[in-house]
């Protein structure tokens, strides 16, 4: 998965985890999460780590990875037209959804974000 993900082989994973060959619990795993946060903070392939994490269990990650997360979805939000990734994503609308959804995902499985995401999804 890790391969995957570095080579932004989409596709690949996109059948992976519709015929289950890769497991949402392997998305909690340290490596990868670690793997999707280096890639979110390049700053690039966002859309792809977006539709990979589709799959995820937020319920699974720990606080510390949660908050991470959240961290860049608040960089996506907040950040400046010149570097804002929404304008510069090949479907703008498609990261805007999905960062609700999982900031809404995390809010439901963690309750100790709860608060926090629906103050995200306002700023959305």
């Amino acid at each position: 998965m890790i391969f995957a993900l570095k080579n932004a082989n989409e596709i690949f994973l996109k059948y992976a985890f519709r015929t289950a060959t890769f497991t949402s619990a392997m998305l909690a795993h340290p490596r990868v999460i670690n793997e999707i946060d280096l890639i979110l903070k390049s700053d690039e392939k966002t859309e792809l780590i977006f539709n990979v994490l589709i799959f995820c269990d937020f319920g699974r990650w720990n606080q510390p990875d949660i908050r991470s997360f959240i961290m860049h979805i608040k960089e996506i939000i907040k950040s400046g037209h010149e570097e804002n990734r929404i304008l510069v994503s090949y479907n703008p609308i498609m990261v805007i959804c999905l960062s609700c959804e999982f900031l809404f995902k995390i809010g439901d499985k963690v309750n100790i974000f709860k608060q926090e995401c629906e103050q995200d999804m306002a700023g959305l």
